[in-house]
């Protein structure tokens, strides 16, 4: 204890216990992340297909001899 090499054993399990509370915390926060990264992934999907979409949809229109209306005063 003088060279504070032996602890008492309360205190070590309050840092052991502090230790998982702490790494639980972080495995938690590090699922929260993946969980919001593969949503974006999800969202990214979905702006790609609707932005597709969209520009196939105004070739389809233009073919018909529709023109694209423009928006905004000049």
């Amino acid at each position: 204890m003088v060279l504070g090499i032996v602890v008492p054993k309360w205190a070590m399990t309050a840092l052991t216990t502090e230790m998982d509370n702490w790494r639980l915390a972080f495995e938690q926060e590090r699922a929260a992340h993946q969980v919001t990264r593969e949503q974006l992934i999800a969202a990214q999907a979905s702006v790609d297909t609707a932005n597709e979409q969209g520009r196939a949809m105004v070739q389809l229109l233009e073919k018909l001899g529709h023109r694209p209306q423009t928006t905004g005063s000049a």
